[in-house]
């Protein structure tokens, strides 16, 4: 076991209490907030990544659950699974699930799973070749290299043949200029404040520190797909829907 990413995942235990902030203000409001705030069009990334790709018969993967809020959107689905390395207590993702869809009878709750990822990112807890779609969102920027070429690594076996990806990370390129001076803060790095942004992409893979980024971008991104079996359609699929980060589009091969 990696010492490095077990640490890095308990240092996501005591953040982001509840749910991150869209799971505490429910889909419209979430919505209407990033659109007013970042310029983000989430409700059409939804349509574009989930909504587009839905099917009964299939199952949807969604890593890192921000409390549910995104699996309001993938109802259209037969199978909803949440994983996570924060429990359902700290996400509160089932009461959320049960005020959003299922006291709604929009979706059933015997068609949810929810389970917590291990400190070597195993997966081991999906049946292997089960998954039809995977969604990730605000996630694997949080996530160092080393994790995200485990994570994936390990994922593979676990998604049917042809499998839809669609994973956002966090590009130094596309970061926005005006927006890069607060990455560069100590609250981001557990050695203190960053000197330059080229210092901040540089750290790709550093030491954990809660709620950091890793800017380890496309291009680093790609050796990992092209190593364990996975195909890119898109390198930035929405890349007009989100000014900040590249959503990957890539399938099992």
């Amino acid at each position: 076991m990696s010492i490095k990413i077990h640490k890095e995942i308990e240092s996501f235990q005591k953040i982001w209490v509840g749910g991150f902030c869209r799971s505490k203000m429910g889909w419209e409001q979430s919505v209407l907030a990033e659109k007013n705030g970042n310029g983000r069009d989430i409700e059409n990334i939804a349509k574009l990544l989930i909504k587009n790709y839905a099917d009964s018969s299939k199952t949807c993967l969604e890593i890192g659950t921000d409390g549910g809020v995104w699996m309001t959107q993938m109802t259209d689905f037969g199978r909803l699974i949440g994983l996570d390395v924060r429990n359902e207590f700290k996400t509160n993702f089932w009461n959320n699930l049960e005020n959003w869809l299922f006291s709604k009878d929009l979706f059933k709750k015997e068609n949810v799973s929810f389970f917590v990822n291990d400190n070597q990112m195993s997966c081991k807890m999906l049946k292997d070749n089960s998954i039809d779609h995977v969604f990730s969102f605000d996630v694997f920027c949080h996530i160092s290299y080393e994790a995200t070429e485990l994570y994936l690594k390990n994922l593979h076996k676990k998604l049917k043949q042809g499998a839809n990806l669609f994973i956002m990370i966090a590009d130094p390129e596309k970061y926005p200029a005006d927006q890069r001076h607060r990455m560069m803060q100590a609250r981001y790095r557990p050695d203190g404040p960053y000197n330059t942004w080229e210092d901040v992409a540089a750290d790709f893979d550093g030491e954990p520190y809660p709620g950091r980024w890793y800017f380890y971008g496309i291009e680093r991104f790609k050796i990992i797909l092209e190593k364990y079996g996975y195909k890119v359609i898109s390198e930035d699929v929405a890349k007009d829907l989100d000014p900040f980060c590249p959503i990957v589009h890539f399938v099992k091969v």
